[in-house]
């Protein structure tokens, strides 16, 4: 029957069992998961056995690091992992050189880094050496040159890659890691093999073949032998950020030079097409080694001894509608009518008059018609229709 590897999370807020049971679902693993608020009780919860203990910087009564010195000084085979805030306190345990036994990580920390002490604590390693150490950097003139992100992986892709890798050429191991010291994929066994360790050495070798690159051009791909009396080691570049790391024993590397130039480039073009085109994609980041000066504002306050009397303000309203220019207009004149006559407009007849009432009596407009006018005669239908009599 296989135990299964018990952790137990110590974090009042219970952020660390979601951060760990998180992981625990990337690792698609099974373990027995303990959540408790106090130290007491994680001290009583690991009488019982653990592969790791998750404690937060801050507690009730102790701190993070205070634990993590006791566990590990009376249960070495225990893994720690302290998780701070970024307003917790600096500790030396931060560091990626440090030599305490257990791991301090600051929020926001590096995920992949989380769960490789997670996986290592798992297998029984040490939780330090799971832990990437810094590398490519440089210093020039008070300035730091350092490589840019590596460009993310399919690892479920690259798995198969390397496990037919491992099959075509008989090796021992085959594992994956990044410029930075990363181990991503292994595939065999070799428990005696520190293979953190391993490829945090190895990563600089990547670094001079981008180097050599600048000379001899093009994409450049290297193969690399280390001829050992325990192990042979074949290191083959995957792009400018990654590497396949090939282990024999001491006696099958020398004849499998073929194998591995035959199907380790192969593999290593299937890595590099599993990353895409940031496989050969190189940033670089400069940073500046002079610390940042904090600078705090003071506001001095005034003190006024007699009230200020501040004038009301006036308001005014302004029209602004658009005024339109009226343009004179030149008056109308009419020349005068010589010699008018009215008389003969109009005539002179005996019509009545308005004020009798008969110009407009329908009977007797046919006696009005029949009137002659002096110096006229009758007025024709057409005269009377002009003239208004008959509508």
């Amino acid at each position: 029957m296989v135990d299964i590897p018990r952790i137990i999370t110590l974090d009042p807020t219970g952020a660390a069992g979601r951060t760990l049971r998180s992981t625990l679902v990337l690792l698609d693993v099974s373990c027995t998961h303990v959540d408790v608020p106090t130290a007491a009780q994680a001290m009583n919860e690991l009488n019982g056995g653990a592969a790791l203990l998750i404690a937060a910087y801050a507690l009730d009564y102790d701190t993070g690091p205070i634990i993590a010195d006791a566990v590990s000084a009376s249960r070495p085979e225990v893994g720690v992992i302290v998780l701070s805030n970024e307003d917790d306190p600096q500790h030396e345990a931060e560091s990626y050189d440090s030599d305490a036994p257990y791991v301090v990580m600051r929020r926001p920390f590096d995920p992949t880094a989380f769960i490789r002490a997670v996986e290592a604590a798992i297998d029984g390693r040490r939780v330090r050496d799971a832990i990437r150490k810094p590398v490519n950097t440089s210093t020039t003139g008070g300035v730091t040159e350092m490589a840019g992100p590596v460009p993310p992986v399919d690892l479920r892709g690259v798995a198969s890659v390397l496990d037919q890798l491992r099959v075509d050429v008989g090796a021992i191991s085959v594992l994956l890691a990044t410029r930075t010291g990363e181990l991503l994929v292994e595939r065999g066994l070799s428990d005696s093999l520190r293979k953190e360790v391993l490829v945090q050495i190895l990563a600089p070798s990547l670094m001079t073949g981008r180097e050599v690159k600048e000379f001899v051009g093009g994409q450049l791909s290297t193969l690399q032998f280390y001829d050992g009396e325990e192990y042979d080691l074949f290191v083959l570049s995957a792009g400018l950020h990654h590497f396949i790391c090939i282990v024999y024993d001491g006696q099958s590397g020398q004849r499998s030079f073929g194998s591995v130039n035959r199907f380790g480039r192969r593999a290593a073009e299937d890595v590099i097409a599993i990353i895409g085109a940031g496989a050969f994609i190189w940033e670089t980041v400069r940073t500046s080694a002079e610390p940042a000066v904090r600078r705090t504002m003071h506001i001095k306050p005034i003190k006024l001894d007699d009230p200020m009397e501040m004038p009301l303000a006036k308001a005014e309203i302004i029209d602004t509608t658009p005024v339109t220019e009226v343009q004179p207009q030149e008056s109308l004149s009419l020349d005068p009518i010589e010699d008018l006559d009215l008389d003969m407009l109009f005539g002179d007849s005996d019509l009545p008059t308005d004020s009798d009432g008969d110009l407009f009596d329908l009977d007797n407009l046919g006696d009005v018609t029949q009137q002659p006018s002096q110096g006229k005669g009758k007025l024709s239908w057409d005269q009377a229709k002009e003239i208004g009599l008959i509508p």
